[in-house]
C-alpha cells in the first residue's frame, strides 16, 4: 500500500514536470515568433499564405506592367499604337482579362475589347498629336480592366519633355507598397535629378518629413504634378486608409489564434492534472 502512494506520488511530481516544460516551450515559441512590428506567427501555414499572396501580387504586377509604362498626359502617337498593339495580343491571348478600351471622340469611346475594332482604330491614330492615357482597376482584384485614351488639344510637346515624363508617368495613380518607392521610384528621381539640374523633381507622402518613414508593407497611391511647361515636378505618395486598416486586422488575428491555442493548451494541461489526482484519490 505504501509503495502504491509513492509510485502515485512520484506521478504527480513527473505530471508538474511535465506540465512546466510544456508551459516553457509556448512561451519560448510565442515570443520568438513576434516579428518586428508585433505580429504573431503562429504555424508554417502563415508562410504558405505570404507566398501565395507573393506570387499573386507577381502575376498582377506583370500583368499591370505591360499597359501601365504607357500611361501620362503627353504620351506620343508611335506609344499609344504600341500600348493598342500590347492590349489586342493580351486579349486575343486571355479570355479571362478582357481590357476594355475607350478613345474619346471616336468611333469607339463608349469602350470595345474587340481586337478588330482595336487593329483598326489604331490606323488612325495622328502622328502630330500627343495623347492622354489613362486606366481603371478593378476594386477586389487591382487588375487593370479599362484603358481610356484622349487625344489632346495641343500638337505635339517637344520630344525632350515626353522623354523626361514617361520614365514617371508609368506609375501614375497606381497602387504600390512602400518598399516599391523607397527602392524604385527614389532611385528614378535621384537619377533623374542628378542629370537635370533645371527640373529636378521633390516627392512627399502626406506629413512625413522623410521617405524614410514611409512604411514598407503599405499601400501607396502615386500621384504626379506639372509645372507650366509640362514637365513633372512633384510626386504624391499618399498611404491608402484600407491598407492600414488591413494590416491592423492581420495583426489583430494573428495574436488572437495565438491566444487560442495558448488557452487551449493550458486547458489539455489542467485535464491531464485532474486525471492523475482522481487516480491517485482511488
Amino acid at each position: 500500500m505504501r509503495n502504491n502512494k509513492m509510485v502515485m506520488v512520484l506521478a504527480i511530481i513527473m505530471g508538474i514536470l511535465i506540465i512546466a516544460v510544456m508551459a516553457g516551450i509556448i512561451f519560448v515559441t510565442i515570443d520568438k515568433s513576434k516579428n518586428a512590428s508585433g505580429k504573431i506567427i503562429v504555424d508554417a501555414s502563415s508562410n504558405s499564405e505570404e507566398a501565395i499572396r507573393a506570387e499573386k501580387e507577381e502575376k498582377l504586377k506583370a500583368f499591370n506592367g505591360k499597359f501601365t509604362s504607357y500611361l501620362g498626359e503627353q504620351v506620343s502617337a508611335t506609344l499609344v499604337k504600341s500600348l493598342l498593339s500590347e492590349i489586342i495580343l493580351s486579349n486575343n491571348q486571355n479570355e479571362e482579362r478582357q481590357l476594355v478600351v475607350k478613345i474619346l471622340d471616336t468611333e469607339i469611346e463608349e469602350g470595345t475589347n474587340d481586337t478588330e475594332k482595336l487593329a483598326n482604330i489604331q490606323k488612325t491614330i495622328e502622328n502630330e498629336y500627343t495623347y492622354s492615357v489613362e486606366c481603371n482597376y478593378e476594386d477586389e482584384t487591382g487588375y487593370v480592366y479599362e484603358i481610356i485614351i484622349k487625344k489632346s488639344t495641343s500638337a505635339n510637346v517637344s520630344p525632350e519633355i515626353q522623354a523626361f515624363n514617361q520614365k514617371f508617368e508609368q506609375y501614375k495613380e497606381q497602387i504600390v507598397k512602400g518598399t516599391f518607392i523607397k527602392e524604385e521610384i527614389a532611385k528614378i528621381i535621384n537619377t533623374s535629378n542628378s542629370k537635370n539640374e533645371e527640373h529636378k523633381i521633390m516627392m512627399y507622402s502626406g506629413e512625413l518629413k522623410s521617405l524614410g518613414d514611409i512604411k514598407d508593407d503599405a499601400d501607396y497611391k502615386i500621384t504626379l504634378s506639372y509645372d507650366e511647361q509640362g514637365y513633372i515636378y512633384r510626386i504624391d505618395a499618399d498611404e491608402q486608409s484600407g491598407s492600414l486598416r488591413n494590416s491592423v486586422n492581420d495583426s489583430t488575428n494573428m495574436i488572437n489564434e495565438g491566444n487560442r491555442r495558448e488557452h487551449e493548451t493550458v486547458n489539455e494541461m489542467e485535464d491531464m492534472m485532474n486525471n492523475i489526482l482522481q487516480q491517485y484519490n482511488r
